[in-house]
């Protein structure tokens, strides 16, 4: 399995916020759990934030057991309308990676500019990919080059669960005041733990 794009709704595994357990006064990304609520109106996506232990995770699986993850970002910009059970979704997503990668981590004589071929190697979707000698290390960057998703389609919530059809897909959700979040959820280790928050705000 390769590592795909950051920040579209099918695998959404970035930003640099810690993900907390969930406030019942917060609206701050990555800091509630599912909630529900009331989804009708119109929302416009301010922030992207997801698990980085996660980021990292998923990195170090694909590339090497020692990689060091130094940042990762995320932008998310767009809206969704939810009217009765249908939804009309437009959002751009971009995401930007940065990592370090040992000595150990590099084939013996090879240079960053040859890391940059392993890494593009594992990666799904448009980006770029710059690696530079740092002492012993390879530094590397990966930029997702922007995505856009503009889908149309019904919907239906169960609990805290938004299931929606198109690609917009299924998530977890909840309605704070004027905050809404929608949340992925990964259980790969077990234990399920928020990977992913998008935060819209309702217009008035």
């Amino acid at each position: 399995m390769r590592i795909a794009g950051f920040g579209s709704a099918w695998l959404l595994l970035v930003a640099s916020c810690s993900p907390g357990t969930g406030s019942a006064t917060s609206n701050a990304c990555g800091s509630v759990d599912g909630c529900g609520g009331d989804l009708s109106g119109s929302w416009n996506f301010v922030e992207s934030c997801s698990n980085p232990s996660l980021v990292a995770e998923r990195y170090s699986e694909r590339i090497c057991s020692l990689l060091t993850l130094v940042s990762a970002t995320s932008t998310v910009a767009g809206s969704v309308i939810f009217t009765d059970q249908s939804y009309a979704l437009s959002v751009t997503t971009s995401s930007t990676i940065r990592f370090s990668l040992p000595a150990a981590c590099q084939l013996a004589g090879a240079t960053c500019d040859a890391v940059v071929g392993s890494v593009s190697g594992q990666l799904d979707g448009p980006a770029s990919v710059v690696c530079s000698k740092v002492e012993a290390s390879c530094e590397c960057t990966i930029d997702f080059q922007a995505s856009k998703l503009t889908d149309t389609g019904s919907y239906a919530t169960s609990g805290s669960t938004l299931l929606a059809s198109g690609a917009f897909g299924n998530w977890q959700y909840c309605v704070q005041e004027d905050h809404l979040h929608l949340m992925t959820l990964d259980a790969s280790s077990g234990t399920e733990q928020l990977a992913s928050d998008w935060v819209a705000t309702r217009n008035p």
